[in-house]
């Protein structure tokens, strides 16, 4: 028996997984909205949740390889170049950015962080900033690049 864990408020699983399914190992769609039974992927979400609270036009960024950068399998993690082992991997990543924005990659991640700190959940983020987008992790522990 699957205990929900965590229901979305603004996500589905299509727009996170990165072949656009309903449902993958760390999450299911339900009345169109994401939900998880995995602690690390609950978390990502409430952050992500908070992001599309403050502003709606948080998205999950797609690779060049025409992939949602959320939720990757091992296959197309290596194929777009992910680290082995990455938390895409995992269920706990997604690498997002505000459309229609110039927000730099600093500012980005600073509106991360305080989503994260409305839960508590600041110090357990890993946080990769790129530009125009930054990459959003929950691993329970800090770390930036």
């Amino acid at each position: 028996m699957i205990v929900l864990l965590y229901k979305s408020k603004h996500w589905n699983v299509a727009e996170w997984d990165c072949l656009g399914r309903t449902e993958n190992e760390y999450a299911w769609t339900e009345d169109d909205c994401l939900c998880t039974d995995n602690e690390n992927t609950a978390n990502l979400f409430k952050i992500l949740d908070m992001l599309r609270d403050w502003n709606p036009n948080w998205q999950v960024n797609t690779t060049k390889a025409g992939y949602h950068s959320g939720f990757r399998t091992i296959e197309i993690n290596e194929e777009v170049g992910g680290e082995v082992g990455s938390y895409h991997t995992r269920g706990s990543a997604a690498d997002i950015c505000i459309s229609n924005e110039d927000d730099t990659d600093e500012d980005l991640a600073n509106t991360v962080l305080e989503a994260a700190k409305c839960f508590g959940l600041e110090d357990g983020l890993g946080i990769g900033y790129y530009g125009d987008w930054v990459h959003v992790d929950y691993r329970g522990y800090t770390s930036r690049w």
